[in-house]
């Protein structure tokens, strides 16, 4: 589904990825697509922060520089896991 992943300027308990894709996906491919990137990797601890607990994680996914889609996940009680997704936002220009 991607063509680029940048993971943008992190905060210590904050993650947030742009997914670059080369044409809009279904509502429902973007929170499945995040959720699998949630189970494949490592998402409770910041790489550039190890001794610090991820709080949330947000996937914001672009074709060029139009904003398609954005999928947020969040801790409900330090230390939790897995993250809970909290909302999926579809904006224009997706099918």
């Amino acid at each position: 589904m991607p063509t680029r992943i940048d993971r943008l300027v992190p905060e210590k308990d904050v993650l947030h990825y742009r997914v670059q894709l080369a044409a809009p996906a279904t509502p429902e491919s973007y929170l499945s697509w995040s959720q699998e990137q949630l189970t494949a990797e490592e998402s409770t601890v910041n790489p550039d922060y190890p001794d610090t607990s991820i709080y949330e994680i947000f996937y914001s996914f672009f074709r060029g520089t139009e904003k398609l889609a954005s999928v947020h996940f969040r801790q409900d009680t330090p230390g939790a896991t897995p993250l809970r997704h909290v909302r999926t936002l579809v904006f224009q220009g997706a099918p």
